[in-house]
């Protein structure tokens, strides 16, 4: 965390009836899962930003924070000697793993 591609979960017990949720600051539902098996979730479609992961099954729920900060395509500006403008575009890859 922060992270910017996608999240890959692992659960730590196997149960029944498990569900992911991503959720924003408001608790508006951006994400929902409830046939939940451990797979990777692609969070390019949501903004900069905090939100909140939660897993829950029949027995438990938990709620971790996940910091979405995307950097593929930030652009940096360099003033070279003539006066002009040259621009170098960095781009990386993030996955985070979280565990429950």
């Amino acid at each position: 965390n922060p992270t910017s591609d996608e999240i890959r979960i692992h659960r730590t017990k196997v149960s029944n009836n498990q569900r992911i949720q991503i959720l924003n600051c408001t608790g508006q539902v951006l994400y929902d899962n409830s046939n939940f098996n451990g797979e990777t979730i692609d969070i390019r479609h949501l903004p900069n930003g905090i939100f909140l992961l939660k897993y829950s099954d029949t027995k438990n729920f938990c709620i971790k924070k996940l910091v979405v900060q995307h950097w593929t395509t930030r652009l940096q500006m360099k003033k070279t000697a003539h006066n002009t403008a040259s621009y170098v575009k960095q781009s990386s890859s993030s996955k985070t793993k979280i565990r429950f």
